[in-house]
């Protein structure tokens, strides 16, 4: 997982309203990428759940596993 960045609150000393997190995942296993995508899902789910927000896991592209 490649750490791209991490967006949340407009000034200091106070609650964000939102927050993005934007990251890349590479591997050579399709497999490996499904089941860490269905992860970061329930992460997502119970983080929401539990803090009584609004998550959501939007994917902005996919590439096929494997070399160059």
């Amino acid at each position: 997982v490649v750490m791209g960045s991490v967006q949340a609150g407009v000034t200091y000393n106070n609650l964000a309203r939102a927050a993005r997190l934007r990251f890349e995942a590479r591997s050579e296993s399709a497999d490996i990428l499904r089941d860490l995508h269905q992860q970061i899902e329930d992460i997502v789910e119970d983080v929401s759940a539990q803090a009584g927000v609004q998550g959501r896991l939007e994917v902005v592209a996919r590439r096929e596993p494997g070399g160059l």
